[in-house]
């Protein structure tokens, strides 16, 4: 698990097990259901090995009611330091609402070109809403 120290923006959340495995999107809601109901929009990366499980995750941001502020060297420093195969990111929408920004898409149109870059996997993006969640990697 990665320690406090190398979570510069908040707490671990609890129930991400080191070892985890994720086999698909609803693994991925299970774990970050406590987004949820948030007030403020919070973004998650994941961070997997070769056989998709967890070596680590932490809070990139947190923002407002509907915007967060980060880059992909937010995301992709801990992945090289991590010695990580892939990344899924999460971030909820205080609305309830899972459909993606405009944004949203943007942003992950440019993580997954900058991972490649690096000759990382960027295998999803997963938007939490109230009580459900959708994936919006292939809509890229």
């Amino acid at each position: 698990m990665v320690s406090d120290r190398n979570v510069p923006y908040g707490p671990i959340p609890d129930g991400i097990p080191e070892g985890l495995e994720i086999r698909n999107d609803e693994n991925v809601f299970r774990a970050f259901g406590f987004l949820s109901g948030r007030v403020q929009e919070e973004v998650y990366a994941l961070y997997l090995d070769t056989k998709n499980m967890v070596i680590g995750f932490y809070m990139v941001s947190r923002g407002t009611l509907d915007k967060t502020i980060f880059s992909p060297a937010d995301i992709l420093r801990p992945a090289l330091l991590m010695n990580c195969s892939s990344i899924i990111l999460v971030h909820n929408h205080p609305s309830g609402m899972t459909a993606p920004s405009l944004e949203d898409l943007t942003v992950t149109k440019r993580m997954n070109e900058a991972c490649q870059v690096l000759g990382l996997k960027l295998l999803d993006h997963i938007i939490i809403g109230e009580g459900c969640y959708r994936s919006i990697i292939s809509m890229v």
